[in-house]
């Protein structure tokens, strides 16, 4: 009982001093400390929502944050954001994911058909420049649309390889398979899953894609393991 009095005591502190590692924009005027640069039109956060207007033919409008890092570089293998856009940019330049440590790194990712609320991943993990401590992110949000447009964020996560309470919010498993004693773990009470029982680990995830919430996990072959057991 001393050690698990111990053990927990040591993960609320661990949980209470980390840095941000999501941002929901459930406060209306609260952008989580996200700012916009000058060739973004408006950013603000309302409805649940953080929502960038960009106007027509703009070249390199993004959104950065700084304020809620700095992150260590080890603890993230990639960039989770729900979006929806409401014009065509599939196939134009300038959707690119960068970091600073301090020189600034970036990735490209691809944006969703417009006006379908898709998950974007960033795959962070074979990068060799996500590395250190990181002290910037930013989002650029596409170059040269020819029309005035908005980019709408449910939320963004940074993930890491360890499970969290929130992994199972798309409910059910979800095409994960539980090593060890599956009935230890009740995959129909998703929300109640504990972090400190389960880690993921998973041997590669995908190239950076666009997927929607029901086939991103399925996609990225994970698997759980039971990494510890506290006594009742």
């Amino acid at each position: 009982m001393r050690r698990f009095i111990s053990l927990l005591m040591c993960t609320i502190i661990f949980v209470l001093s980390a840095n941000v590692l999501a941002w929901e924009f459930n406060t209306d005027d609260d952008t989580k400390g996200w700012t916009p640069n000058a060739r973004i039109a408006d950013l603000k956060a309302g409805d649940g929502v953080l929502v960038a207007t960009i106007n027509s033919n703009m070249t390199d409008p993004f959104i950065s944050c700084s304020r809620e890092g700095p992150w260590d570089a080890s603890d993230i293998t990639g960039v989770l954001a729900r979006m929806r856009w409401s014009a065509d940019a599939t196939t134009s330049p300038g959707t690119t994911f960068f970091w600073f440590n301090p020189t600034a790194k970036q990735i490209p990712y691809s944006a969703p058909e417009p006006n379908e609320w898709k998950v974007v991943l960033v795959d962070l993990i074979d990068q060799e420049d996500w590395a250190g401590t990181i002290n910037q992110i930013r989002f650029d949000l596409g170059d040269g649309i020819p029309e005035e447009r908005t980019v709408e964020i449910d939320w963004i996560r940074l993930e890491s390889l360890y499970l969290t309470n929130e992994t199972f919010e798309w409910s059910g498993l979800l095409g994960w398979d539980v090593l060890g004693d599956p009935n230890s773990f009740d995959d129909n009470e998703w929300e109640n899953v504990n972090s400190l029982d389960y880690a993921v680990s998973w041997d590669r995830i995908p190239i950076v894609q666009t997927h929607s919430s029901s086939s991103l996990v399925k996609r990225l072959r994970k698997r759980l393991r039971q990494t510890c057991t506290f006594p009742p």
